[in-house]
């Protein structure tokens, strides 16, 4: 468990070449020799961490984002985190899912 921990957090963040933390097939395989788990016991593992720990996270974050967006004075730079999701095209507007495709996008 915690090997899929571990991998979890180095993968938590979405980047350009991964939106959500999940395992590649190559690497499930992996994660699963050195657990002694099944693959597909892995990926129903990698399926309910990111419910339980990824999703709440990252709407939280998204979340503040929007807050504080929506909180800043008008003429007054924004903080870079609301600076960062405006650039990547992300908005409050439809809610967090919507805002976080567009940041990711």
């Amino acid at each position: 468990k915690a090997i899929l921990h571990e991998w979890l957090w180095d993968h938590f963040y979405p980047t350009a070449e991964r939106r959500k933390p999940v395992p590649t097939r190559e690497e499930k395989r992996e994660l699963a020799a050195k657990t002694g788990l099944t693959p597909q016991q892995v990926g129903d593992w990698f399926v309910n961490a990111r419910a339980r720990l990824w999703k709440p996270y990252i709407e939280g974050l998204v979340r503040g984002v929007c807050d504080e967006m929506q909180t800043q004075p008008e003429g007054e730079a924004a903080a870079p985190a609301a600076a960062a999701a405006a650039a990547g095209g992300g908005s409050c507007e439809g809610g967090f899912g919507a805002m976080l495709r567009g940041s990711l996008e």
